[in-house]
């Protein structure tokens, strides 16, 4: 089975149509290994973003490696991407809007260098809990 960030669950798992997610590798090989009949899931270079725990349990989901593709480098990434275009100066914020309290408690010299964003109101816990994205002197990192 092959994975790579360009494929797509619906496809054959091939490596000509690799699937997009290692999870959809795990189903596909499900009850089909075995200690005679081992599995291999080879996963494409790329990053593979994921909100939850990939869980690999079970007589039926066991005998299969998964592994990087030879030569290429895979990143398993548990966190959500934030598009810069979501992220503001503090600076630029006006003055009076209530949801940026953080403003109020941020020396005016460093503002322009705190980035904010209101990605966290509409977050699930525990991620709710975080409203300033990001400090530096420099914008936020483009994602990959």
């Amino acid at each position: 089975m092959y994975v790579a960030e360009t494929g797509d669950d619906d496809a054959a798992g091939t490596m000509k149509a690799p699937f997009a997610t290692i999870e959809r590798a795990r189903d596909a090989l499900s009850g089909r290994t075995g200690a005679s009949n081992p599995g291999l899931v080879y996963i494409r270079e790329g990053v593979y973003q994921t909100s939850k725990t990939i869980e690999i349990t079970g007589e039926a989901q066991s005998h299969v490696t998964y592994t990087a593709y030879p030569g290429e480098q895979v990143e398993p990434a548990g966190v959500t991407i934030l598009a810069p275009d979501r992220f503001r100066r503090l600076s630029d914020v006006p003055a009076g809007e209530a949801k940026w309290s953080s403003k109020s408690r941020v020396p005016a010299a460093a503002a322009p260098h705190v980035f904010v964003s209101t990605w966290a109101r509409r977050a699930s816990p525990p991620e709710r809990s975080t409203r300033t994205a990001s400090t530096g002197s420099r914008s936020p990192t483009p994602p990959r």
